[in-house]
């Protein structure tokens, strides 16, 4: 089978009303990075910090080994005092 006989057999093989999007591809992306925020919490103990409760953020972040920035980029989690940030 050549090339042209190949694609000719994927076209008729999709339907017309068939939309080709890149969610699946952005799902796949998102699961990825979402998998692995988690395993950076898991390597850096987070949840055993967050365990023992009552702390803020920057507390966390300091016991932990981040800067406070960059720990800011990980999800929120309920109970977790927040500073007030300035507006800009």
């Amino acid at each position: 089978m050549n090339l042209t006989t190949a694609i000719q057999q994927l076209e008729t093989s999709m339907s017309v009303n068939e939309s080709i999007t890149p969610e699946p591809i952005l799902r796949l992306g998102l699961g990825f990075m979402a998998s692995k925020t988690l395993l950076s919490a898991v390597e850096l103990n987070i949840f055993t910090v967050l365990a023992r409760g009552g702390r803020d953020r920057a507390s966390i972040a300091a016991e932990v080994g981040l800067h406070p920035k960059i720990f800011r980029r990980l999800p929120r989690r309920p109970g977790v005092a927040e500073p007030a940030e300035p507006r800009r």
